[in-house]
């Protein structure tokens, strides 16, 4: 759910590729945000830059109820696919395109980038699955991404396939998630946002330990509607 930023060319009748799904039935989304370089403030002297690759990630992680997060991979092509063409799931694929579908090539193009980013220190987003073996079934995502080591922040979305919601899979996830930022990213505050509407995603976010800090007015864009987000964020001390 990230700003629109300036310049930055906005379709006149689709939603922000960032932005969580206009769908009136509850979905387990925590909206995206574009990248962005650390906004303002000091820096403090001997710190690592914006991002910071790890020299080597401990993957797969356990989460709570048997699932497992891990990196995405080539052979999910078809499953990533799937996923984006469920119905109110496009608003969440980060790029918008003319036929409104995501093919294979799609799908392709969006797992790329976000192994690049994972190169790049910049983000690192998980498959979430309900096992470990080579038949275990895509369940959701769960990403921090503007991972910026000079304030020690990051930003985390999610989503979820439609046979997973309403299970816990999204919170037990983003819990997982947490606790790998904390330990080995050695990050301090992570924050996440939804529409005020979101019911769904909030009750992720709450179970997650993710509290709420308050509410932008009129930040995200949908056709001609614009919509309030609650943000909600959890420190490592929390």
């Amino acid at each position: 759910m990230g700003p629109t930023l300036p310049g930055r060319p906005r379709p006149a009748k689709a939603a922000l590729p960032w932005a969580n799904s206009p769908r009136a039935e509850p979905c387990q989304h925590a909206d995206q945000r574009p990248d962005q370089p650390p906004q303002g403030g000091d820096q403090p002297k001997g710190r690592p830059g914006a991002a910071r690759s790890l020299d080597r990630v401990n993957e797969p992680l356990s989460a709570d109820g048997g699932l497992t997060l891990r990196r995405w991979r080539d052979s999910d092509l078809p499953a990533v696919r799937d996923a984006f063409n469920e119905p109110g799931m496009y608003a969440q694929f980060g790029t918008v395109l003319e036929e409104g579908r995501v093919d294979e090539a799609a799908a392709g193009r969006w797992i790329a980038r976000h192994g690049e980013r994972w190169e790049q220190g910049s983000a690192y987003s998980w498959a979430v699955t309900d096992g470990t073996g080579p038949g275990a079934a895509l369940l959701g995502h769960v990403a921090v991404s503007n991972v910026n080591h000079v304030h020690d922040g990051g930003w985390v979305s999610y989503w979820t396939v439609g046979a997973a919601r309403r299970r816990g899979v999204a919170s037990a996830a983003v819990r997982a998630l947490t606790a790998w930022c904390f330990t080995e990213l050695g990050l301090f505050r992570l924050e996440l946002g939804h529409r005020v509407d979101n019911e769904a995603s909030c009750r992720v976010a709450l179970a997650a330990g993710y509290a709420v800090e308050g509410r932008q007015r009129a930040k995200l864009r949908y056709g001609s509607v614009r919509h309030d987000v609650e943000t909600h964020a959890r420190l490592a001390t929390d």
